[in-house]
């Protein structure tokens, strides 16, 4: 089977798993006030209970603002949609052996990010605008640096063209993070520097979204990369 064929298959099922659970929430909404009438005031109540209680266990297990607010409103607004994908894809286990090694990483990172406040005043004179995302982004571990640069693309395309220079200037490490992979042009040419950086004792992560390249790139592929 062409391997294009294989990745829309296997995209469109797992894309079909959620529409199915939206059904089946719909469904569950349509017995409860045209079947059991006379009970759906205590099951409401009872999913309103594991709402919250989930709720409490997501605001107390994780840190992380926006990944919290997005679960709890995805659980807010469908029930049991949400609370069926938290089971599924959102209880990260805290305590499992990959993501202690993420934790180390990221607090022995923190001594290489010390807040320097006489950047962050001068930032704020010269800019008052900047206050509120400066301030989020101290917040969030990234401090405000002075003598930094970035560079603006007028179009993609150009912006590509740097990437694929940059990828191919690369001496000890790249990390990578796409949001969604597809087997193009692009990611061919991209891929084909991957494999000669690795081959070269070149550090190379790729970080990609799993859902997202559901329908454009397969497991198998990525295992390849290994």
């Amino acid at each position: 089977m062409d391997s294009k064929k294989f990745n829309a298959i296997m995209g469109s099922m797992r894309v079909a798993i959620i529409v199915i659970l939206i059904f089946c929430q719909a469904a569950l909404m349509f017995i409860l006030v045209n079947i059991v009438k006379n009970m759906s005031v205590y099951i409401y109540v009872i999913i309103d209970i594991l709402i919250v209680a989930t709720m409490l266990l997501l605001v107390s297990r994780n840190k992380n603002s926006c990944y919290t607010i997005a679960w709890i409103l995805l659980i807010a607004i469908f029930p049991v949609l949400g609370f069926v994908l938290y089971l599924a894809w959102g209880r990260a286990d805290t305590n499992s052996k990959q993501n202690k090694k993420v934790r180390k990483s990221i607090d022995y990172s923190k001594q290489f990010t010390i807040e320097n406040r006489t950047e962050q005043e001068t930032l704020l004179a010269s800019c008052s605008d900047g206050k509120r995302i400066a301030s989020y982004l101290s917040n969030n571990g990234f401090p405000i640096y002075q003598n930094t640069s970035c560079e603006y693309y007028p179009v993609g395309e150009l912006q590509f063209e740097a990437l694929l220079e940059d990828l191919r200037n690369a001496k000890y490490f790249i990390f990578i993070q796409p949001f969604i992979l597809a087997e193009e042009k692009l990611w061919d040419q991209i891929e084909s520097i991957l494999i000669q950086k690795a081959a070269e004792k070149v550090e190379v992560r790729v970080l990609y979204d799993d859902l997202g390249g559901a329908a454009t790139f397969t497991l198998k592929k990525i295992q390849g990369f290994k």
